[in-house]
């Protein structure tokens, strides 16, 4: 994952620690004591797991931070996969204007489908669910060679699954996002460590997050109404909740 444009998170207090705590780490890998604590700080330092998840704007502890873009891929996402699930791939592709990703390849086809799940990439929220929805295809959807096999496929994974993927994938494209600005940077942080260190909360982060649990029957969900609104809002709260831990 990269960035599209320089980037650098602010600069008030409490994202100066949380940033120190970051540089301490590079300087001490191993800690995972620390490291639980960065992911933790970053949690709370980009409005909490309740602001975050739930407001389109958060003023959090100075920096401005949005979900909406990702929230709105995700019920994108649930409402897609439902589709296909309950009438078809051939017919969800026909309802949703996309009847003429039938005869492409199935990597046009995923380049495409990002584009129908997201929106503009113009911030940091737009950027981080696009980079996720695209990663998230790609790992639901590796190996796969024809729209036949894509079908099975998406018949076959959990909607749970991919949209637990997604967040996990989402929270570490924000947070690289807005510090591999901040590490190359710096003179005192060697790029390798640095790089090994978002390396090893890029894992961190997804081991918790794919272990999120949904107690809910997502198949009997309205994903184009206020209802579908919900449900991504609390399983991205539940996926904060367990970075917080």
């Amino acid at each position: 994952m990269g960035t599209s444009s320089p980037y650098s998170p602010p600069s008030s207090a409490d994202w100066s620690v949380l940033k120190g705590d970051l540089t301490r780490l590079t300087k001490n890998p191993s800690n995972s004591n620390l490291q639980s604590k960065v992911i933790s700080q970053f949690v709370e330092a980009i409005g909490g797991t309740s602001g975050f998840s739930s407001s389109n704007k958060i003023g959090g502890k100075g920096g401005s931070f949005s979900s909406v873009s990702a929230r709105k891929t995700a019920q994108n996402i649930a409402n897609f996969f439902s589709s296909v699930q309950s009438n078809g791939l051939q017919h969800t592709l026909d309802s949703t204007n996309l009847s003429n990703l039938k005869n492409k390849n199935i990597d046009d086809i995923k380049e495409e489908l990002v584009d129908y799940f997201s929106e503009p990439a113009i911030n940091g929220d737009s950027i981080s669910a696009r980079k996720a929805a695209e990663k998230t295809l790609d790992e639901m959807l590796e190996n796969i060679e024809t729209i036949e096999d894509m079908e099975k496929s998406l018949n076959s994974i959990e909607l749970e699954d991919f949209l637990c993927t997604f967040f996990a994938n989402y929270l570490n494209a924000l947070f690289y996002r807005t510090f591999e600005e901040e590490y190359n940077n710096k003179d005192n942080v060697n790029p390798h460590d640095a790089a090994r260190i978002l390396k090893h909360i890029e894992q961190d982060i997804t081991e918790r997050v794919k272990s999120c649990q949904i107690d809910k029957d997502l198949s009997k969900i309205d994903w184009k109404n206020q209802e579908g609104q919900n449900i991504i809002q609390e399983i991205l709260k539940d996926s904060l909740e367990l970075l917080k831990g």
